[in-house]
């Protein structure tokens, strides 16, 4: 009784769960572009479950591309089916696209049905879709229907005189020429996180044979979507199964020790980038996802690292680790693995390749992206502790850190004699200064393409007050227009900041920002008492 009691109210619980997301919240276009464009832009560290773990089995490949579709739209667009029952049952959801079932025939084996595929043909997805494509990928979503070799259901599907597939994918879009799905694994041996984000071309076993596309009526997307995205806390799954060594309980064991997110949340990403994922509170354990800055992922980091967990960036969970995998991924630099520790990032920054600002001493005040480095000096014997600055404001830095006890958080900014001085870490690990990575070649470049296209400096007519540092991601996503930014800005004046920057302005101003590029918002300083730094 106490085992039914349970699973109930994990059940209940799902259902809530589920509803949050789905029941009477009606997506926007914009948001649902911004949930698939950053299932692509995370799914290197991140793919999102959406059946609860209880529910994890190979054969629910259906209600995981139902249930993902529902979470996306923000209503329940899809019921739930099998595969080979899909179209029926969501026939009014459906615009059929692709059907190619005439190539496959049952052959009859021993009273045995079994599905063949008779003739291969071949297709072009992206000029079957070229008449729906928006900067160069789909405008809308797609299923589709493919039939697994291996599959156990061809009995099923042929009893039922249904559709011929036995698997779906979420076509996702299309990314650097590669076209995305998101599925469930079917014939992986390694099933513990069944899920995930592939290409269609390169990563579908090759006994996979689409059959047929389906389009979602009522989910046209823009080009360009809003900063939202998928997160979740689960426990490592292999972790929930051991935890009593009682298989048949899984799901209670599931409830009782990772039931933190059985589906997926949608936060919104800031302005600085960045994205948390696990709560404040709760309990940690060694590799939780803790959050992303700028798409790069921070990991929780418990008890000794040994040379076993050394990744391509260092050791796995330490705070160099994550320096250097944001200098590689979120800047296009160099990768410094073998380097030395942390406080060499700033007393041997030269050799690294990175420009150095001593804390106290420079002018030149930290932006985001920049490194930050805590050490009580070149000869104390430390290997000291580095961080990455996400934002700052007049008083404060904020930055993500590995193996520290926060993920994120602030020091205070102050500015005397011409310095700027951030505050000491804790009391043994004071602020030596902070670095800065040179951009990337093809950064370089770009950037320098938007300088060109500047007139001659335009003079303010007034005095500007800076309100804060806006930083452009690695993607340079075009979507994040001046405009744009000033109007989540209170206070922000669009003529004021487009004087701070030395850009032309016209009453029709809509400057574009760049890939890593880092601008001033501001207003006009009615005080006279403007910052003048940058």
């Amino acid at each position: 009784l106490a085992v039914l009691a349970i699973k109930y109210e994990a059940r209940e619980i799902n259902v809530e769960q589920y509803d949050a997301i789905v029941r009477d919240t009606q997506r926007s276009p914009a948001d649902m572009r911004g949930l698939v464009d950053n299932m692509i832009n995370l799914r290197g560290e991140f793919v999102p479950a959406f059946l609860p773990q209880a529910a994890w089995d190979q054969t629910m490949c259906a209600g995981t591309v139902e249930t993902a579709v529902n979470m996306i739209a923000g209503t329940e667009l899809l019921k739930n089916s099998t595969a080979w029952n899909f179209s029926q049952v969501n026939a009014a959801a459906l615009k059929p696209i692709f059907d190619r079932h005439q190539d496959f025939k049952f052959v009859i084996e021993d009273d045995v049905p079994r599905l063949e595929e008779t003739h291969d043909s071949s297709f072009q997805l992206s000029a079957l879709l070229r008449h729906k494509l928006v900067g160069g990928t789909s405008d809308r979503l797609y299923v589709i229907g493919y039939h697994y070799h291996q599959t156990h259901s061809d009995r099923k599907i042929h009893d039922a005189h249904a559709d011929v597939n036995s698997h779906l994918m979420l076509l996702l879009g299309k990314r650097d020429n590669t076209w995305l799905g998101y599925d469930m694994l079917h014939n992986e041996e390694d099933t513990r996180y069944p899920f995930r984000i592939a290409s269609l071309s390169d990563d579908l076993p090759k006994d996979f044979d689409l059959v047929y596309i389906w389009e979602l009526k009522g989910t046209q997307m823009p080009e360009t979507g809003a900063g939202v995205a998928f997160v979740q806390n689960l426990h490592p799954y292999e972790w929930v199964q051991n935890r009593l060594g009682v298989p048949y309980l899984d799901d209670v064991l599931i409830y009782l020790f990772g039931d933190d997110d059985q589906f997926p949340r949608i936060e919104r990403i800031s302005d600085d980038g960045l994205l948390p994922v696990a709560p404040d509170q709760g309990d940690r354990w060694d590799g939780q996802l803790l959050g992303f800055f700028q798409g790069v992922a921070v990991r929780k980091h418990a008890g000794k690292t040994d040379s076993a967990d050394r990744t391509n960036f260092g050791l796995r969970g330490q705070c160099v680790e994550l320096a250097n995998r944001f200098l590689v991924q979120a800047r296009g630099f160099k990768n410094l693995v073998y380097t030395g520790d942390a406080d060499s990032y700033f007393y041997d920054a030269d050799k690294k390749g990175l420009a150095a600002f001593p804390n106290g001493r420079s002018a030149t005040r930290p932006v985001p992206g920049d490194l930050i480095v805590f050490d009580g000096g070149p000869t104390d014997g430390k290997p000291g502790h580095v961080a990455v600055v996400t934002s700052t404001e007049k008083d404060s830095v904020c930055f993500v850190q590995q193996n520290a006890r926060e993920w994120h958080t602030c020091r205070s900014l102050t500015h005397a004699a011409g310095g700027w001085k951030i505050d000491k870490l804790s009391p043994t690990l004071p602020c030596a200064g902070w670095v800065r990575a040179p951009l990337a070649p093809a950064q370089q470049t770009t950037s320098k393409a938007s300088k060109e296209k500047k007139s001659a400096p335009p003079q303010p007519s007034r005095p500007l007050k800076i309100l804060a540092h806006a930083h452009v991601g690695p993607s340079g996503d075009l979507s994040q227009t001046v405009r744009a930014t000033i109007a989540r800005t209170p206070g922000a004046n669009l003529e004021a900041t487009f004087m701070c920057n030395e850009w032309p302005f016209a009453d029709e101003a809509t400057h574009k920002v760049y890939p890593n590029e880092v601008y001033q918002v501001c207003t006009w300083d009615e005080d006279d008492t403007a910052e003048t730094e940058n």
